[in-house]
């Protein structure tokens, strides 16, 4: 009866739940990769944030890569140790990276005094921060960087107390805008989005005086705290996802590990089986002879 290969099974085991943690790694990595827009959230809430996470992607996937890559046993001793000097390299930088973000609190890094000076200075002038900040604004319902529909000089007021989109733009336009129109509810119209029509808000304030009226469609929320907890959010899940790649990648190290201790050992096991077989040629051959030279005596 033939015996059962436990540590092949085993190995084929580590190998499986590896390619799927990776597989998982992946499809997270990518789904944050179409949700945010890390190079443009760099122009305005951090000059390093969305640099590090990318960094942080980028190593994990050459990680997964080159694991996967390196699936089969190693059993030739220089491409054994030039993979055993890759995968511990791209280990520590997968564990470098991840802590930019896993061990860091990430939503300490959100500047919002670079977010408001993108506002004011590079709104309507530069594309990459008009569309970020749009994007922003759309998408967690907000209008400016902190504050409220009472305290508003820093939320819906920024635009058109501090902006230079709105003194050389938006107030020469009819009718005039007070804030881009991603700081109103999606179909709004622009007189509604302004209140170009009625007493309220944002053509009038800030501050709200008794008798202004608060818009409906407006946004009053700044986006700072907003994008600081999905920051933070994003910064967990990138070190979840690196620490997945660095157990998988010293998963699968330590099973290619054992079986080339095991190929090796059985190598030399035949190389010794070999090598008897040989001595006992030699020497069966010494005695044919030593009969022949008896003979001939």
């Amino acid at each position: 009866m033939r015996k059962k290969d436990w540590i092949g099974r085993l190995y084929r085991l580590c190998i499986a739940c590896t390619a799927l943690s990776l597989g998982a790694c992946g499809g997270c990595s990518l789904y944050l990769r179409e949700t945010y827009d890390f190079l443009g959230l760099n122009e305005i809430v951090s000059h390093t944030f969305g640099r590090n996470v990318m960094w942080t992607m980028l190593v994990s996937f050459c990680a997964a890569g080159i694991h996967v890559l390196a699936f089969i046993p190693m059993y030739d001793e220089r491409r054994g140790r030039a993979y055993w000097s890759t995968m511990c390299v791209i280990s520590t930088l997968t564990v470098v990276a991840g802590g930019i973000c896993y061990g860091t609190d990430v939503s300490s890094r959100i500047d919002y005094e670079m977010f408001e000076r993108a506002i004011s200075v590079k709104y309507g002038y530069d594309i990459a921060v008009t569309d970020i900040v749009d994007e922003v604004q759309g998408k967690y319902e907000c209008c400016g960087v902190t504050g409220n529909v009472t305290a508003g000089v820093h939320s819906w007021g920024l635009f058109k107390l501090q902006s230079s989109w709105y003194v050389r733009v938006a107030r020469k336009l009819d009718p005039i805008q007070y804030v881009p129109a991603s700081c109103c509810h999606e179909g709004a119209t622009t007189d509604e989005c302004q209140s170009t029509h009625e007493r309220a808000i944002p053509s009038y304030g800030p501050p709200i005086y008794p008798g202004v009226n608060v818009n409906p469609v407006l946004y009053t929320e700044g986006c700072g705290d907003a994008l600081s907890s999905d920051m933070s959010f994003v910064g967990r899940v990138i070190g979840y996802l690196t620490i997945s790649v660095l157990i998988s990648t010293v998963t699968g190290f330590l099973s290619n590990l054992v079986m080339l201790v095991r190929s090796l050992l059985r190598l030399r096991r035949r190389t010794v089986s070999s090598g008897g077989k040989n001595n006992e040629r030699v020497v069966a051959m010494g005695n044919d002879r030593h009969d022949a030279d008896v003979r001939e005596a």
